[in-house]
């Protein structure tokens, strides 16, 4: 599988072969076979494998206390640590969705749909308490899924060309501070500033109306 992963996410479904893989892994061409039943099955097992991580983390959260924007950012970090522990995966699904996205839809939509429901709970909850404007959450849920992809996507060029001084960075970002930055970006744009005034006036001492 981590042979399959890396190539896949190098070259695509359709560019690694199953000679390469085992090749890569050591093993026999029937492994495959005999494990998995063949090339899409072991691809399939890999989405899977790597979704259920996600899945598992954050769970807790359907249905947890707290206020929105907490909830919201602990998501946030969530998928961000699922895609600091599987690297390949957010290639393998840019390259996937440039294909058609035919085989995320047959082994993978389920779990999509579990992480964008988790995210529309999340803020509609937001909404109905006033801390959050009338947002759409599934916008929402496409800039932190595409935001954070994207950012582990392009990590192997950004390390290369930031360490060989073509761009004016005197060090690559890490995952922890893109995961705040994009906190504190999403967080802000999205509240209710008017009742966030309002709360404070109400709590300021010595306020007079």
């Amino acid at each position: 599988m981590e042979a399959g992963a890396k190539l896949f996410a190098e070259r695509g479904f359709e560019g690694a072969t199953v000679e390469e893989i085992v090749e890569a892994a050591r093993v026999n061409k029937a492994m495959v076979s005999y494990h998995f039943g063949g090339k899409e099955p072991l691809y399939a097992a890999i989405l899977e494998e790597s979704f259920a991580l996600l899945r598992e983390r954050t769970a807790a959260l359907r249905g947890a206390s707290g206020p929105a924007s907490e909830r919201l950012r602990e998501w946030i970090r969530l998928f961000a640590e699922v895609v600091a522990a599987r690297p390949l995966l957010p290639v393998m699904i840019v390259r996937e969705l440039i294909d058609g996205g035919e085989r995320l839809e047959r082994h993978g939509i389920a779990y999509l749909h579990q992480l964008l429901a988790t995210v529309h709970e999340i803020v509609a909850q937001g909404v109905a308490s006033g801390e959050f404007r009338a947002v759409d959450p599934f916008l929402t849920h496409l800039t932190i899924v595409g935001a954070l992809n994207f950012f582990a996507a392009t990590m192997r060029f950004r390390a290369r060309v930031v360490a060989s001084g073509q761009v004016p960075l005197s060090s690559e970002p890490t995952v922890r501070q893109f995961t705040a930055h994009l906190e504190e970006l999403l967080i802000r744009g999205i509240e209710n500033r008017a009742e966030r005034r309002a709360t404070g006036a109400r709590r300021a001492p010595g306020r007079r109306p």
